[in-house]
């Protein structure tokens, strides 16, 4: 199953599910919503890889294949966000910032 075909669908058809592939998430219809911050590597090799590439040290190559390492960095539920949101703004890549304010009251 190619989880980026778009067909003839227009972007408020697909946003309801491209971008996610059931067989990852166990089948589940929707994805789930993944509530942890870190993952597991299969080696500490892995980890030091995957992190080199997430803070260019390094490009990627072409037949690697690159995990989750922290939820700031690359979450599951943030990528396929970022997919969907390609439909609409019809471009090949989005990135989504989430920007955590504070909100000062000074009281008189």
């Amino acid at each position: 199953m190619d989880y980026k075909k778009k067909g003839n669908y227009k972007p408020e058809t697909l946003i309801l599910s491209y971008g996610y592939v059931p067989e990852w998430s166990e089948y589940a219809l929707k994805p789930p919503i993944y509530q942890t911050s870190t993952f597991v590597f299969r080696s500490a090799k892995d980890g030091k890889k995957f992190f080199e590439i997430a803070y260019g040290l390094r490009e990627k190559e072409p037949s690697e294949q690159i995990g989750l390492i922290y939820s700031r960095l690359n979450n599951p539920n943030l990528e396929i966000l970022e997919d969907r949101l390609t439909l609409y703004d019809e471009q090949k890549i989005v990135l989504y910032f989430q920007v955590e304010c504070l909100q000062f009251q000074q009281q008189f």
